[in-house]
């Protein structure tokens, strides 16, 4: 008698279904995993976060550009330092603002030439 329940307990459970998989599932198994194992993001995008990253720490007082915006263009060399910067568009106040960031900040290392080749030209906007 109980291996007959032991069996028809095992076959049921195995008649439950699991809700499907949403993409927001898989999105955030995959940031779990990341975080888990250290990974940051890879490739290009996860240099041009980097590199967003690291203008935005020297930014001063980013509260008093709320609600405004700002687009430069940049260059780099394949040591990663600034070898030209212009501004696309933007309020004046926050552009000159991301333009003396952008010139305080020491970029992170190209990790490869790929990389180089696509960021060597960027364009990089700024929102608050």
């Amino acid at each position: 008698m109980k291996q007959v329940l032991i069996a028809a307990s095992l076959i049921l459970a195995g008649c439950v279904q699991s809700a499907p998989r949403s993409p927001v599932d898989d999105l955030f198994a995959d940031y779990k995993t990341r975080l888990q194992t250290g990974d940051t993001r890879s490739g290009i995008q996860g240099y041009a976060v980097r590199l967003h990253s690291a203008v935005l720490s020297n930014i001063r007082d980013p509260e008093a550009y709320a609600g405004k915006s700002c687009t430069l263009h940049i260059s780099l060399n394949r040591a990663a330092r600034l070898t030209t910067i212009s501004t696309v568009k933007g309020d004046p106040a926050m552009c000159r603002a991301m333009t003396r960031a952008v010139r305080e900040t020491t970029f992170p290392p190209i990790p490869d030439e790929n990389i180089y080749q696509q960021m060597q030209d960027a364009t990089l906007d700024f929102a608050f």
